[in-house]
């Protein structure tokens, strides 16, 4: 029994298999190309050429006696933040800066106030569910100082 060219198969087989194979490169290519990237910093080159200077920042904060404190008080939904025992509190300014690592969008900074007592109380009900990360940048004496806390808001 001889095979005809009626009845190979085998061309269209290979043909069908190369179109669904350029098919789902496409709709992959499609995915890939409408997926968000959210990088933790659009200038993330540069931070990553100022490490020695963030580095610097902590090994700073580590040699303090008492550096500022940086408290989630989960049962009040709010950060407090007190001034260093080190300097006096006029002396101490600083941002906050609360990252959202699944949404860039949501990050935040809030520059610091102290009140008479040397905290600043930052309330966070208006943030969503999840994991935070709250960065402390300050300065006294015209040295910089950092600090990091990761929470997670329930």
């Amino acid at each position: 029994m001889a095979i005809t060219h009626k009845d190979n198969i085998w061309p269209m087989a290979i043909t069908g298999v190369l179109v669904l194979f350029v098919g789902f490169l496409i709709a992959f290519l499609l995915f890939a190309a409408n997926t968000p990237v959210n990088l933790v910093n659009e200038d993330y080159y540069r931070k990553g050429v100022d490490y020695q200077t963030q580095i610097e920042r902590i090994e700073r904060t580590q040699q303090l006696n008492e550096p500022m404190g940086l408290v989630f008080q989960g049962d009040h939904n709010a950060l407090l933040v007190s001034a260093a025992g080190d300097f006096p509190v006029t002396e101490q300014q600083g941002e906050v800066t609360l990252l959202r690592p699944s949404d860039a969008t949501q990050d935040i900074r809030i520059r610091l106030k102290f009140d008479e007592s040397g905290h600043h109380l930052i309330p966070l009900q208006h943030l969503s569910r999840g994991l935070w990360r709250a960065q402390l940048n300050w300065n006294a004496n015209s040295a910089e100082y950092y600090q990091e806390l990761v929470f997670s808001i329930r």
